[in-house]
């Protein structure tokens, strides 16, 4: 499996584990909700970073309080017509401010390289290393964006119409 960087973020490197497995001083450990259940707080000490594993479907309102925790969230796809794995990395971001690694996973198309940048993804996981150039391809394909996002970008409306702030509704 290859890794892309969407943000500029270095990608972190995460093992899985079995739940009930014992984790290793250092090791960057990925663990679905699950398996955070399964595990005594002590054990998951010696851990050297925490990534939880998440599907696209899972609601936002299910997910751990501790979010701070977790160095990586890794939203998994099922489909690549499934849209609520973007809205649950623009809430992740907005309403729980993770600041961490968000990383999606599953069958996505490099035509969703640039939404998933602008909603708060820092990183792709492929399956097929002979992919990665269209995916970097299409986070260049275009410039300008039409709706607003996560990211700092201005909306092709406010490039025309600039709004004064200062200005009261009458």
């Amino acid at each position: 499996m290859e890794t892309l960087s969407l943000s500029g973020v270095v990608p972190q490197r995460f093992s899985g584990l079995a739940t009930g497995g014992v984790i290793e001083a250092g090791q960057a450990v990925l663990l679905t909700a699950a398996d955070l259940a399964g595990f005594d707080p002590y054990a998951l000490a010696p851990a050297g970073a925490l990534g939880l594993l998440v599907n696209a479907a899972d609601a936002y309102e299910e997910l751990p309080d501790d979010l701070e925790r977790f160095s990586l969230i890794n939203i998994h796809f099922d489909a690549f017509g499934d849209g609520r794995g973007f809205t649950l990395a623009r809430r992740l971001r907005r309403d729980a401010g993770f600041s961490g690694e968000l990383r999606a996973s599953g069958p996505l198309m490099p035509d969703q390289t640039q939404y998933l940048a602008r909603t708060g993804f820092d990183s792709l996981q492929l399956d097929d290393a002979k992919r990665i150039a269209a995916f970097k391809a299409s986070l260049t394909r275009f410039s300008l964006f039409y709706q607003q996002a996560q990211d700092d970008g201005v909306s092709v409306s406010r490039l025309r119409h600039p709004v004064d702030r200062d200005r009261k509704a009458s």
